[in-house]
């Protein structure tokens, strides 16, 4: 809704060579990856479910996360405090590009 008292607050980042096996990787490739943390909650919430979605448009790059249980608590069981995915994509897709844009 419209009410900023309700408002979750989120901060993220974006990797490179996270992984350096080949499980991870194409071929031998470094992948690009992102992800976020939970920054602040509203007052009386113990856990928040979000469903996130990553578009670069630059590359054509879409994908969708649903239904993260968060949680600022420090027990697992109310939630990450943080998470995302670190294998994306190739970092090889940005080698055109002297910016990028999430």
């Amino acid at each position: 809704d419209d009410n900023d008292d309700m408002m979750a607050t989120f901060g993220g980042n974006m990797v490179a060579g996270y992984h350096e096996d080949a499980e991870h990787q194409v071929a031998q490739e470094q992948m690009v990856g992102f992800y976020w943390r939970l920054s602040d909650i509203p007052d009386g919430y113990k856990t928040v479910m979000i469903d996130v979605e990553i578009y670069c448009p630059q590359i054509e790059f879409y994908i969708q996360f649903f239904d993260i249980k968060m949680s600022r608590s420090g027990d697992n069981n109310d939630g990450t405090g943080n998470t995302g995915h670190t294998s994306l994509f190739p970092i090889g897709a940005l080698a055109n590009y002297d910016t990028f844009t999430w």
